[in-house]
């Protein structure tokens, strides 16, 4: 399906959150709870109050700085996404954050994935936040807020593939309980057209790791750390053991050798000082 860009990325009729309706004069109203957005009772719908709160929601200006170096961490593909039923069978343990640079970073056993807002199948919601003449007439903060959006929703063409992702991102409150299977996919058969040139640098690729992260954010951006999931002393120095292990081994294969070369070195000279003897070998 094509689609105008920065305008909802389904059609009406694949729409799930029915509880956002625009008015005639443009204004936007929540048929259940006035004035707020759908599982956000302290967010009022005016657009000064809601961008902001998208854009903390869902962008993610740290690893869309770094992207450019992504592909020492990661796969460069965006559909590099295990579904919900195959992060268990690779022992993953599915960790709720809210925190949006989180969504998809894994770490030993666990993956972080953000809770689908229920706003964010609703076709008003996208006309009314981010719907200009033309793509290109979206201020910049706003164009941010879309395109992180975007990619996010994108996701979820990859997490849920079965019914048994399906029961599983209920089990976990990954999504509304009052959403049905069916109709879920039946939206996302609706975002496969979404290109990774719609999308913030972020979800142009998949899934990443936490390790890697840490790790070369040192290198990048100088910090400590991208996130810190360690909370005790024996988590945190864990973490060291291999490189450690690693360090240690080549420091021995390096002395065992120069010991090695060593030795031989001064059975080099006791035998010419040997051989220098007079009738020592004839």
């Amino acid at each position: 399906m094509a689609y105008a860009a920065a305008q909802a990325p389904f059609r009406a009729e694949m729409e799930l959150c029915k509880d956002l309706q625009l008015n005639p004069d443009q204004t936007l109203s929540s048929l259940s709870r006035p004035n707020s957005l759908p599982g956000q009772p302290s967010i009022p719908l005016a657009k000064e109050k809601v961008l902001p709160f998208l854009k903390a929601e869902f962008t993610t200006p740290t690893l869309d700085q770094i992207s450019p170096h992504f592909w020492l961490l990661a796969t460069a593909d965006h559909s590099h996404i295990s579904s919900l039923h195959k992060q268990i069978v690779r022992g993953r343990k599915i960790v709720i954050s809210e925190d949006p640079e989180m969504h998809l970073v894994w770490i030993n056993n666990r993956v972080f994935i953000k809770p689908l807002p229920e706003y964010l199948v609703s076709k008003a919601f996208w006309e009314h936040y981010f719907t200009p003449d033309a793509y290109d007439n979206l201020d910049p903060s706003r164009l941010e807020a879309y395109k992180a959006a975007l990619g996010y929703l994108r996701t979820w063409l990859f997490l849920v593939s079965y019914l048994s992702d399906w029961r599983i991102a209920l089990d976990s409150h990954l999504v509304p309980d009052n959403i049905d299977f069916g109709d879920f996919l039946a939206l996302l058969s609706d975002l496969t057209n979404i290109t990774d040139e719609q999308v913030s640098p972020r979800y142009r690729y998949g899934e990443l790791r936490l390790a890697r992260l840490n790790f070369w954010v040192k290198i990048w951006l100088h910090q400590p750390y991208f996130r810190k999931v360690a909370w005790q002393y024996s988590d945190y120095f864990s973490m060291y053991y291999a490189p450690l292990l690693f360090i240690f081994g080549i420091l021995s294969v390096t002395l065992s050798a120069f010991d090695l070369g060593t030795s031989n070195e001064e059975s080099w000279k006791a035998m010419k000082v040997a051989a220098a003897r007079p009738g020592l070998y004839g």
